[in-house]
């Protein structure tokens, strides 16, 4: 009976590390942040601006609501107060990949650099800020808003819903492979969209 015991508990303990979810690894190098989620987890990512030690220190932070704890690989990122967070003077871009399954990531209007926005094989929601940012849907169905700044949109073998009205003029807009594919772009403004089967209509009609 002892053994049994014993093996009932080994068991749920490993069932229950098993169902706990590990975020990502946040690292930097060259001033390129890089945020990477681990395969197998829903993510939802936030990179947002703040200060601390009386706002004579302004940072970047990035949560993973869905995901946690993250992994801080080096550089001028580290823990202030349970929440990572990168040194703004020492960031000059972004990186964000977050891989399989259904995900979101963000990255707030208050953040002044460029983001790469990766999504995978889920149907993933990216939205940029205020800087040139390149938003990749890849498979499935995405929904792409750079918001502010330059950006680039590609989107994938899915059904995309690419949004790039902000009053800028755009790099680049593809919506990929997919079939009934939506945007909604600045007409006059951005650049001829490609490979998009729906033009300023109701992102949500081909869905």
């Amino acid at each position: 009976m002892r053994r049994i015991a014993i093996a009932l508990t080994v068991t749920a303990t490993m069932l229950l590390g098993a169902g706990t979810a590990q975020a990502g690894v946040l690292s930097s190098s060259g001033g390129i942040v890089t945020y990477v989620a681990n395969q197998g987890e829903k993510n939802d990512v936030l990179v947002e601006v703040a200060t601390f030690f009386g706002g004579s220190v302004p940072v970047y932070t990035v949560k993973d609501a869905d995901a946690n704890p993250i992994t801080i690989a080096g550089g001028p990122c580290e823990f202030f107060n349970g929440v990572a967070a990168c040194r703004q003077e020492f960031v000059g871009s972004l990186i964000i990949d977050v891989r399989d399954r259904d995900d979101t990531a963000q990255v707030a209007e208050t953040v002044g650099v460029g983001a790469l926005m990766i999504g995978g094989r889920g149907n993933d929601t990216l939205m940029g800020g205020i800087g040139g940012d390149i938003l990749k849907g890849n498979d499935n169905r995405d929904s792409l808003r750079g918001r502010g700044g330059a950006d680039t949109y590609k989107g994938g073998r899915g059904r995309d819903n690419l949004q790039t009205l902000d009053g800028l003029r755009d790099t680049f807009i593809s919506c990929g492979d997919g079939r009934g594919d939506v945007v909604r772009r600045d007409v006059g403004v951005d650049p001829r969209p490609l490979h998009c089967e729906f033009k300023n209509r109701n992102p949500s009609k081909p869905h």
